[in-house]
């Protein structure tokens, strides 16, 4: 989620002008000021105050998640006017990152800029090759960065796109997006709700594969009414066209970078590696997860999360969340007629027909003998903030006769779960 904190090659075998040197006592270091490096650090300074810890980034605290990912492109999202877009991206950038550097300033984390090289045999992090800090505890969270296309070397990342002085000049009209997943589908829609003209091209047979199908299809049906245009099973790029005036933009996933001679398979036991590095799942709430967890162990206390409940939301047009196992997958566990499902269909919502959001609908996945709800699956305005609601229901077990008994407000989006 980091992308400023790759560490610069062979920055291990220079030699360090002992007189410019700054070297500090034994300490927790943090590698890498995204969601997971600020968040651990906060975790730590919380749980025990007099704890000696410094965090390092290269660039800007926030990460890719601030400044090229998460928000950039949830304020894309939202905003009415592309021609503001740049301004309104770099107010609140600014303002975010006051924001985080403020709380761990607060907590007393020690804040330091610079490019960072680890000497592993001496457990000591060189900043700028002149300050020395020795560590007892390294935590890396040095993100990821974009995967390139070899046939296409003019095509642009999502880190690209979000350029704030690309974005000044303007965009183009037109686009073409390889990769039908999470950053192609968000970039895609909200380019088509500006009046831009997209295609996307996807290897899978199906964009977005690990969502329910039904999700899938509707997905697939509010895409095309927008006039997007989307090709899967693709497996050969050289065969695609693609318009001369087209911008190219490459949304095939990212790949985790490392500080160099940083082995993940053979760490010693005082590093630990968090967040996009960790090569798990690349969302910054899971990396805040991640994050308090790895705090709490350092500090031997128990923390727990389930990995098998994190929401997967995308700010698509319309939006997509889930929570939970998909229709499929709860067949493939559980006996084929153990599993039944609900469909909740938004037109008969009454606030979902005030703010034209009708068209959306809830999936409902549950066992037929004990009605514990398994998964849930949305479609629609503001679905990304819906599925908190069923947070609390997937984790306790709770069933459909328990959600019976709770009163939603009226008239509200949140009546959909009134069953």
């Amino acid at each position: 989620m980091n992308l400023g904190m790759l560490i610069e090659p062979n920055l291990l075998f220079y030699v360090i002008n002992t007189s410019m040197q700054r070297n500090l006592n034994e300490e927790v270091v943090i590698i890498g000021g995204g969601p997971a490096g600020y968040k651990c650090a906060i975790e730590l300074k919380k749980i025990s105050p007099s704890l000696k810890l410094s965090l390092i980034e290269k660039q800007k605290l926030g990460g890719t998640c601030l400044h090229s990912g998460c928000i950039p492109s949830k304020l894309l999202h939202s905003v009415k006017n592309l021609s503001e877009f740049p301004t309104l991206l770099q107010k609140n950038q600014v303002i975010l990152e006051k924001a985080i550097q403020s709380e761990m300033k607060n907590y007393g984390v020690n804040i330091i800029t610079g490019t960072a090289s680890i000497d592993t045999a001496n457990q000591m992090v060189i900043v700028d090759m002149q300050t020395k800090i020795n560590y007892s505890q390294l935590i890396i969270a040095t993100g990821s960065k974009p995967k390139k296309i070899a046939q296409f070397p003019n095509s642009i990342s999502s880190d690209d796109f979000f350029n704030i002085d690309k974005l000044k000049q303007g965009l183009a009209d037109s686009f073409t997006i390889i990769g039908g997943g999470y950053i192609g589908i968000e970039l895609a829609s909200m380019l088509a709700k500006h009046g831009k003209k997209v295609q996307i091209f996807e290897a899978q047979k199906q964009i977005l594969s690990f969502l329910d199908h039904d999700i899938q299809n509707r997905l697939l049906q509010e895409l095309t009414r927008q006039g997007i245009s989307i090709y899967t099973d693709v497996n050969n790029l050289a065969n695609i066209s693609i318009n001369q005036q087209d911008t190219i933009i490459s949304a095939i996933g990212r790949e985790t970078q490392l500080p160099e001679g940083i082995d993940k398979n053979n760490l010693p036991s005082n590093i630990h590696i968090i967040g996009d590095a960790s090569e798990k799942f690349r969302l910054a709430h899971y990396a805040y997860m991640q994050a308090r967890q790895l705090a709490h162990k350092l500090l031997d206390q128990n923390f727990k999360f389930r990995e098998d409940l994190i929401p997967l939301v995308v700010f698509s047009h319309p939006e997509l969340a889930s929570l939970g196992i998909t229709e499929n997958s709860a067949r493939e566990i559980y006996q084929d007629s153990e599993i039944k499902t609900i469909m909740i269909n938004w037109a008969s919502n009454a606030k979902a027909r005030i703010i034209g959001a009708e068209r959306g609908f809830t999936k409902l996945v549950y066992l037929k003998s004990s009605g514990r709800i398994l998964g849930a699956h949305l479609i629609g305005q503001s679905a990304t903030d819906l599925i908190s609601v069923m947070i609390p229901i997937l984790q306790q077990d709770l069933s459909l006769e328990d959600m019976k008994t709770w009163i939603f407000p009226h008239p509200t989006l949140g009546e959909i779960f009134a069953i």
